[in-house]
């Protein structure tokens, strides 16, 4: 425990320093040696974070969730690796969650308003979240044949949920073949 503590401590030091490679490696070894310590699954999802490793991050801060449910920090963590992997929904709910155990983190709260006013955006900026899409594209001659494709319509749904995934679908992709490119 004491070895693992003192691997804890150089992770942080390497962290505060900009060294997230070797944070990682003293954070990693540590957990070799007490993979009880949910501050040690912590500390290296926000590690993981800084390099850009976000499932990484997220599998960490789940894993310290599941050592400490009650700990609002682990909470924010998760939350933080979900918003990075665009995941705002999610991340809503974890900060939620956090809030359930820990209702005056002010953490939590900031990242909670964060993520909600990105999902407001999002809505904001999303043409196919428009509640009559539906029936305008039924309506229309040009796009009334292909709402009767089922994954046409499987399409249309999941971009009213994540218009980012457009920017998937090349000329050659699913649906390209629909005009759409």
């Amino acid at each position: 425990m004491e070895e693992a503590q003192a691997l804890k401590e150089r992770g942080n030091r390497a962290l505060a320093a900009g060294d997230v490679a070797a944070a990682v490696r003293h954070y990693s070894a540590a957990i070799a040696l007490d993979a009880t310590n949910h501050v040690l699954f912590s500390n290296r999802s926000a590690a993981y974070a800084k390099q850009g490793e976000y499932g990484r991050a997220l599998a960490d801060a789940c894993r310290t969730l599941e050592l400490r449910p009650d700990w609002a920090k682990g909470y924010s963590r998760k939350a933080a690796a979900l918003e990075f992997l665009q995941r705002l929904e999610e991340a809503k709910a974890a900060y939620e969650e956090g809030l359930r155990h820990e209702p005056g983190n002010a953490q939590l709260r900031d990242g909670l308003r964060g993520v909600e006013a990105r999902l407001a955006e999002r809505k904001l900026l999303n043409p196919f979240s428009a509640p009559d899409l539906l029936g305008r594209l039924e309506g229309d001659p040009r796009t009334r044949a292909l709402l009767r494709d089922p994954e046409y319509r499987q399409l249309l749904e999941q971009l009213r949920s994540d218009p980012a995934m457009l920017g998937s679908y090349g000329a050659g992709g699913a649906i390209g073949g629909h005009g759409v490119g």
